[in-house]
């Protein structure tokens, strides 16, 4: 970015906030959050990226969003000629609804045609080990009835649970199979080929409005049971409908990856994604491997000690 435009932004930035401090050598600007109201100047607006966050309340996002909601119309369209920052009021509409027919993109998918319903009292030694694989995963025949599992003795899925997914219409779009049988010369998950980023895995259960806790996968969703929501591996995507929704719905967001080291990058990716969006976001530690291993006392427990993602937690674990 060469030096005039910082200066043409910095000319902006004056008429929003008439104390200030700039930085320079950064091309940060340091201001009093209109948000808070903190009596420090910890509101900080990095004239390079267009971000902005308050360290106190962490309020932030791109600047565009901060000159709309506390700028005058001809402040907010100088700087859109500046930079060429979207539209927050019609751009950024389309962009978290994803388009204008975003149902009509994804992917339906069927169960299987072997694919029974799993309850009590059936004659088959493979629901009765499946039921017993589940009971050692803590997940209560009350869950199995309520998330509607499946089992398959036969074909493609023979010897596995299969857990639906429904979309907030109540119609299947995605399913997970796992083996119930634990084994390194059998694969674990077999899925249905679609796009996962299309899915919103059983949107019908979630609520929006409480913070969503973002886990890795199904069984570990089903684990932390409170809001939870699986990313179907360990990193969220910007153009994934699950973002588009996080960030629509103005969500807070609970970060509880694997413990392992595609998690811990992945809540670092997601952490900053997220933050940079001004979308209230914190983070889970805890010892074990992932939420599936551990007891429901323990999952209670590391989410009462959660605190906010900053960027030191990026630091840290990057030295890690």
């Amino acid at each position: 970015m060469n030096q005039e435009q910082v200066q043409q932004k910095l000319e902006l930035i004056q008429q929003l906030f008439s104390d200030y401090r700039f930085n320079q050598n950064h091309n940060e600007v340091y201001a009093y959050c209109p948000q808070c109201n903190h009596h420090k100047q910890k509101l900080v607006i990095s004239l390079e990226k267009d971000l902005f966050h308050c360290w106190i309340c962490n309020y932030g996002g791109h600047v565009s969003k901060l000159i709309r909601v506390y700028g005058s119309d001809a402040l907010y369209r100088e700087w859109q000629r500046i930079t060429g920052a979207i539209d927050f009021e019609y751009d950024l509409r389309d962009f978290l609804s994803g388009g204008h027919d975003t149902q009509a993109t994804i992917t339906r998918v069927k169960l299987p045609p072997e694919a029974r319903r799993l309850k009590n009292g059936i004659p088959s030694v493979v629901a009765q080990n499946a039921l017993k694989f589940l009971a050692k995963r803590g997940v209560t025949y009350r869950t199995i009835r309520m998330f509607n599992f499946y089992y398959c003795e036969e074909g493609k899925y023979r010897d596995r649970v299969l857990l639906p997914s429904y979309d907030i219409n109540g119609k299947l779009n995605f399913f997970v199979a796992r083996s119930i049988y634990d084994s390194s010369e059998i694969m674990k998950y077999i899925n249905p080929q679609t796009n996962k980023e299309e899915i919103i895995f059983n949107e019908l259960f979630i609520t929006w409005e409480r913070p969503i806790i973002l886990v890795e996968g199904p069984f570990d969703a089903l684990a932390v049971r409170r809001n939870a929501v699986p990313l179907l591996g360990s990193s969220l995507s910007e153009k994934s409908n699950l973002f588009r929704r996080i960030a629509n719905a103005h969500s807070d967001v609970v970060l509880m990856l694997d413990n392992d080291q595609a998690g811990r990058a992945g809540t670092i990716k997601a952490g900053k994604l997220l933050t940079d969006w001004g979308i209230n976001t914190s983070i889970v530690e805890y010892a074990k491997k992932d939420p599936g291993e551990m007891t429901p006392a323990e999952i209670s427990a590391a989410l009462k000690s959660r605190k906010p993602f900053t960027q030191s937690d990026v630091m840290r674990r990057i030295l890690e």
